[in-house]
């Protein structure tokens, strides 16, 4: 990220799993950005309002000339005209300290090449998908001028800017982070216990708490609280060293972190489409004799899986394969099961839940899919189709939170 920082040049697009730092690491790389959060931005022209507030943009535009003259022009862009110490002009007295213009993009641009600061564009994936072809379209002449942009995305959405606008190639560099690896996770456990000088003589305990944090450094940040709070009662440095120990019951410790937004995902998921009045077919789990859909049996099938998140279609097949009584679902019935959920992992988890026509609608409309962060992805590739669980905080619930919905069957 420094060597993009010193030569600039292209749009750099920051790629990552959700939850694993990328916020982070531009907070410390980059010094004073102008800092836009994905999620508010609407269009184009907003996006130009937000940096024009953070830059504190000097527009230089023809003033309203009377108070029926701006009001007219209500339902434009407004703006407070500063001057470069940030007072207001008074370059005009009737125009009341404001300026109201058509379009403020290109005045906006020009103080942002001016200011020489990057622009940092965080969770862009969350921008609608023609938003995000404007902004790039916008963008792309100002790096040429200098301009330092990035663009923080998760990812499995690294082609969102180079499908926005033709001829990208050698205009937009790729920096990927990946999940956390159990050794830096580790670390995480080893500063803080250091700090409030706790010891985990034998290394069990860290170790047991990386391998399920999914890679993820909010997670392990999570069960170290949980561990040194609620079960060792320690809440600030101990003045000797003092050991930790573990729960009675991992199973209980780790089922008590789920949080409540996978659950409702999980649920959304369990439930599939909007069932046209005959019942789904279930089959008959081994052990306990409960029975599960298609959608059930790949959850359960996936959560089998874990911690891998990257599960191959055929892996999943196997898995159903060995939890049912007699013959398992048909091939084209939990390859349709797993478009659809990836269909409606895809929605806002909000919304009603979508009927099997409305998830065949979206699934020929791929800018439906914009401005959401989906807890998992069907990603069909013939013999190498695969589920992408994106959401570490999901498999971490599908892990340690999904057993109630599946009776009592391992």
């Amino acid at each position: 990220m420094r060597d993009y920082l010193d030569d600039g040049g292209s749009i750099l697009v920051l790629l990552g799993p959700t939850k694993t730092g990328k916020t982070v690491l531009l907070d410390r790389v980059v010094d004073n950005p102008i800092w836009i959060d994905g999620q508010d931005v609407k269009s184009p022209e907003n996006l130009w309002e937000l940096i024009g507030n953070e830059i504190e943009a000097k527009l230089d535009t023809d003033v309203s000339e009377s108070l029926s003259t701006t009001t007219s022009f209500s339902g434009k862009a407004k703006l407070l005209v500063t001057e470069g110490g940030g007072g207001t002009s008074d370059t005009d007295s009737q125009s009341f300290g404001s300026r109201y213009v058509s379009s403020i993009a290109p005045t906006v641009k020009d103080a942002l090449l001016r200011a020489q600061r990057a622009l940092v564009i965080d969770d862009f994936h969350f921008i609608d998908r023609e938003v995000q072809k404007e902004i790039v379209r916008a963008v792309k002449p100002l790096v040429y001028r200098g301009l330092r942009s990035i663009f923080a995305s998760i990812t499995y959405r690294r082609h969102d800017v180079a499908n926005a606008v033709e001829d990208m190639d050698g205009r937009m560099d790729l920096l990927e982070t990946s999940a956390w690896s159990v050794q830096e996770l580790i670390y995480i456990a080893q500063a803080g216990f250091r700090i409030l000088n706790v010891e985990d003589s034998t290394g069990d305990l860290e170790l047991n708490l990386a391998h399920m944090s999914f890679g993820s450094p909010h997670i392990m940040q999570q069960l170290c609280r949980d561990l040194v709070r609620t079960k060792n009662y320690i809440r600030e440095a101990r003045p000797t060293i003092q050991a930790l120990v573990a729960p009675e019951s991992w199973d209980e410790f780790f089922a008590r972190a789920a949080s409540d937004a996978s659950r409702r995902w999980f649920t959304k998921l369990l439930r599939g489409p909007q069932e046209k009045g005959q019942k789904r077919t279930t089959w008959r789990l081994k052990g306990d004799g409960a029975g599960l859909d298609t959608y059930g049996l790949a959850l359960k099938a996936m959560a089998n899986c874990l911690p891998d998140l990257e599960i191959t279609r055929d892996r999943i097949r196997v898995e159903i394969d060995n939890l049912v009584v007699g013959k398992p679902p048909e091939a084209h019935q939990v390859t349709r099961t797993l478009q659809y959920m990836s269909r409606i992992a895809a929605t806002r988890l909000d919304n009603s839940q979508p009927s099997e026509d409305e998830l065949d609608s979206r699934g020929e409309n791929e800018d439906e899919f914009s401005g959401v962060q989906p807890v998992l992805e069907f990603i069909e590739d013939g013999p190498a189709s695969t589920v992408h669980i994106a959401d570490p905080f999901f498999a971490y619930y599908l892990k340690w939170g999904s057993a109630s919905h599946f009776g009592n069957s391992n």
